[in-house]
């Protein structure tokens, strides 16, 4: 392939396993993190095995200042970007119960999970819409990865809930604006996958498995090869968000006290 793409929030979890899926098929992959820089170098390390061209860039995609550092730096070193995906996003968890939601934790999760998005594609999508096409007039792909919890109620976030909510509508939202320029905009929902995030909800995991009809949590592996897909495959699907969730959304799902 010989793409570019630029993953967010990859030193971990989905992102580490989207950047990994991205690189066995020949992309050059920047790996986007805010923290954990040893878990980042590790990545790097492991893509560059593969032959990949991978590197490092560091940066708050909450923050627009460091979202144009990051794709300029992307674009310094490799000219381009086909494949952006949103990956990055934090879960804060209150205590005890949505009424201990404070200010801060509000904003740092819609500025990570819905305002980073937002301005990464728009700073993306200047690069794509002057690329050569390299297949059907696709310029770009962006790929953002939203949660089932944006579609049904989250357990005790509704901060976190909203702000996948709202992904979904930026997702159609940004396809309908960047679909005339040949940039792709899709999102995926994943349900409950086994990742740091999920921790918390470790003690509840029997009664979640019970209630999804496939009868288990996903891996992170299989959310990367929907992102794959996305990456080099369906060259007329756009404004589409594709659940990863077992059939957890097709039910009526409950969570006891």
């Amino acid at each position: 392939m010989d793409g570019v793409a630029l993953v967010t929030g990859a030193s971990r979890g989905i992102g580490r396993a989207i950047a990994r899926e991205l690189a066995k098929a020949h992309f050059h992959v920047a790996i986007g993190f805010k923290e954990a820089g040893d878990l980042a170098e590790a990545l790097q390390c492991e893509l560059q095995a593969l032959g990949c061209d991978a590197m490092l860039v560091q940066g708050d995609v909450g923050k627009l200042v460091d979202i144009k550092q990051i794709v300029g730096r992307t674009l310094d070193r490799f000219g381009r970007i086909d494949v952006l995906v949103n990956n990055a996003g934090v879960l804060p968890r209150p205590e005890a119960g949505p009424e201990n939601i404070t200010e801060a934790m509000w904003d740092m999760t819609l500025d990570t999970n819905l305002k980073g998005p937002m301005f990464l594609t728009i700073e993306v999508a200047k690069a794509m819409r002057q690329q050569e096409p390299p297949s059907r007039g696709v310029r770009g792909r962006v790929i953002n990865i939203g949660s089932v919890s944006g579609i049904r109620a989250s357990w005790k976030s509704p901060h976190y809930s909203a702000s996948k909510a709202g992904l979904v509508g930026l997702t159609v939202s940004l396809a309908e604006w960047l679909g005339p320029l040949g940039i792709l905009v899709n999102a995926i929902a994943p349900g409950f996958v086994q990742t740091d995030m999920s921790g918390p909800l470790l003690p509840l995991r029997h009664h979640i498995e019970r209630q999804t009809p496939l009868g288990r949590w996903a891996s992170p592996d299989e959310v990367a090869e929907v992102v794959l897909f996305f990456s080099t495959s369906g060259n007329f699907i756009t404004g589409q968000v594709i659940a990863v969730d077992g059939g957890l959304g097709n039910t009526y799902f409950y969570i006891p006290e």
